[in-house]
């Protein structure tokens, strides 16, 4: 029975040391706590010892992993673990209707290379081929490839509905 008692009170300061850190005391006394229990199991007998062996090695890694998932649930949990900052607005432009070559739009941003441009009052993400745009400026749409589409500066005396010029060869 003795040793029994000793089993619980090892168990209650490993709960313990898991909620209230103690840097060590409660963890060291509820091994002691553990030894004593084992000893005066043996010293019962030793079938008792070896189940008061067993059983320790199995459930008090059982208690450790459940104290340790439900600290974070508990005052002080709360107050160790935040839970992050909030999510931010997303700054990603989402296409909702496709983006065709040729598409003249105003960028909403500096593009050096890669900034956002006001497509028909979307905002879309587009790269140039190198060269610094900046904001405000009329843009046409000459590459589409997925995600990426790439954006040249349109000249003031070209006309709204100017043709794309054609892809180059990417060894070229």
């Amino acid at each position: 029975m003795l040793a029994i008692l000793f089993f619980f009170l090892g168990l209650i300061l490993v709960v313990l040391e898991v909620f209230f850190p103690s840097f060590g005391v409660l963890t060291i006394s509820a091994l002691a706590a553990f030894a004593t229990s084992i000893l005066v199991a043996f010293g019962e007998s030793t079938g008792m010892g070896v189940t008061m062996t067993v059983v320790t090695i199995v459930v008090v890694p059982a208690v450790i992993w459940f104290a340790i998932r439900q600290l974070p649930k508990t005052p002080l949990g709360k107050k160790l673990f935040t839970s992050g900052p909030p999510p931010a607005p997303s700054d990603t432009a989402r296409i909702t209707k496709p983006v065709l070559p040729g598409a003249i739009g105003v960028t909403s941003s500096e593009l050096r290379p890669s900034g956002t441009l006001d497509l028909d009052g979307e905002r879309v993400d587009v790269v140039t081929e190198g060269e610094f745009i900046e904001r405000g400026a009329r843009v046409r749409v000459v590459e589409v490839e997925g995600n990426r589409v790439v954006v040249e500066l349109v000249e003031s005396d070209e006309p709204e509905t100017a043709e794309p010029r054609k892809k180059k060869p990417r060894w070229a």
